[in-house]
């Protein structure tokens, strides 16, 4: 896959940075909240590419958290 250089000002990094922070934790909320296994498999890539965005700018992302596969409410 080809690379695409990018050059942000200081201002600029930290915008992008704050708006995939945002983004990752709206992942992490919409994947424990969800009841569908394709929707939830869905987010967690959304989540993982994401972290990898983070990580390219230089950002420490702590890893996915295990999701329980059943759906929310059958737990016991």
């Amino acid at each position: 896959m080809a690379e695409h250089p990018l050059v942000l000002s200081d201002d600029e990094q930290q915008y992008l940075i704050a708006h995939l922070k945002s983004a990752l934790e709206e992942t992490r909320v919409e994947s424990h909240h969800t009841r569908t296994s394709a929707y939830r498999e869905q987010v967690r890539r959304e989540g993982a590419l994401l972290r990898g965005l983070l990580a390219k700018l230089g950002v420490a992302v702590p890893a996915a958290e295990p999701v329980d596969p059943r759906p929310r409410g059958l737990e016991g």
